[in-house]
């Protein structure tokens, strides 16, 4: 998938969202973890709870990762799940210029 379109898998968790309004029940559906869920939805701007709130306020204001995992009293990798994508997802969204490399090795095996 080329551009800034949202995948499928997101878009698939962002309507179960707004029909259940929990990660549990999104999970149940899909059979994605808490963590895919999770930063799925804070990519989209989705605030699921209290503590992702606090996470994304105390982030915000330039608290290391491990300060807030202590603070919040969750584990680092659950702190960074609920911290939106700073990458595309894998095998998603391609920027310009692995766009263009694609296209190129693409031409390049058709020779």
């Amino acid at each position: 998938m080329m551009g800034n379109q949202i995948s499928n898998a997101d878009r698939t968790i962002i309507d179960l969202w707004k029909r259940y309004g929990t990660v549990k029940a999104i999970s149940v559906q899909t059979g994605y973890s808490h963590h895919k869920i999770t930063k799925c939805l804070a990519t989209h701007g989705y605030i699921i709870s209290e503590a992702h709130a606090k996470i994304l306020e105390l982030y915000s204001q330039g608290v290391e990762l491990e300060d807030i995992s202590k603070e919040v009293k969750l584990s680092l990798s659950s702190v960074r799940a609920y911290l939106p994508r700073e990458r595309p997802e894998y095998g998603q969204h391609y920027s310009k210029n692995a766009a263009n490399i694609y296209n190129w090795r693409k031409r390049k095996e058709r020779k």
